[in-house]
């Protein structure tokens, strides 16, 4: 008789034993968060919390929508900048780092080397709609376009109905170039700006210590290669830049500014 129930009581056992999903609210950033699952930090999160034999959950929503769920809810995670969480305590662990340009034609009053931000003060210049960028350039006395797509930024500067765009480097190289290819021949831009990809979470002690299980994870990733083959997966067709290599750090609100 009880090797008739075991099998039973053992197939019960593995139904309420299964893995504990991960639910990560965000927007999209192509090309590390695609909103289908192939961007380059989909894929190290879905290889992370596979390694802590947890699933994920990727909820897209735009930015702020994002923002305001994950402050309202302690439980879920936010994947993304973290300047707009400063009024909640949070604990955060980097994912990746890309880099954000601005690409302009050269004109008389853009012709110099090494222009920075401030350079642009009074000019147009247009971001993705929702961007976490818009602050920034606002700061500089840039005045800002908002378009729909990475395409519609550069059909505005190819037209020249603007003065430059605002977008990450790697979706230069990695969609833009390829896709309008001659079109973009007389581009410059300027100087990187470094902006990393945070997970975040409400402080708790529960929390930190998933997180520092995952800075862990992140450096047998490394250590193993396996970090670098996701990077070079997505990344083939130009070098990988040194800035793009782990560096899973825990930080806190308390030292982000």
């Amino acid at each position: 008789m009880l090797r008739k129930i075991l099998p039973l009581i053992l197939f019960v056992f593995c139904l309420t034993v299964k893995a504990e999903t991960r639910t990560i609210v965000t927007a999209t950033y192509p090309p590390f968060l695609q909103g289908d699952g192939s961007g380059l930090v989909e894929e190290i999160l879905d290889s992370l919390f596979q390694q802590m034999d947890a699933d994920t959950e990727f909820q897209y929503l735009p930015r702020k929508r994002a923002i305001h769920r994950f402050k309202k809810n302690p439980d879920i995670y936010y994947l993304g900048v973290t300047q707009d969480l400063i009024d909640i305590p949070f604990i955060a662990i980097k994912i990746v780092t890309y880099a954000r340009t601005v690409l302009y034609y050269p004109s008389e009053d853009l012709n110099k080397d090494n222009l920075s931000l401030k350079d642009m003060a009074g000019k147009q210049i247009a971001i993705k709609r929702g961007s976490s960028s818009k602050n920034i350039l606002l700061s500089h006395q840039i005045n800002v376009i908002e378009a729909a797509s990475l395409d519609s930024l550069v059909k505005l500067l190819l037209s020249k109905r603007v003065d430059g765009i605002y977008m990450p480097y790697e979706s230069y190289i990695d969609h833009i170039q390829p896709k309008f290819g001659d079109h973009t021949q007389e581009l410059q831009q300027l100087n990187f700006a470094l902006n990393p990809i945070y997970l975040v979470a409400h402080q708790s002690s529960k929390n930190k210590d998933l997180l520092d299980r995952m800075a862990e994870e992140i450096k047998s990733m490394e250590q193993s290669g396996k970090y670098q083959t996701i990077l070079q997966r997505h990344y083939g067709r130009h070098p990988i830049p040194d800035y793009m290599q782990p560096d899973p750090q825990l930080l806190s609100s308390d030292i982000i500014p």
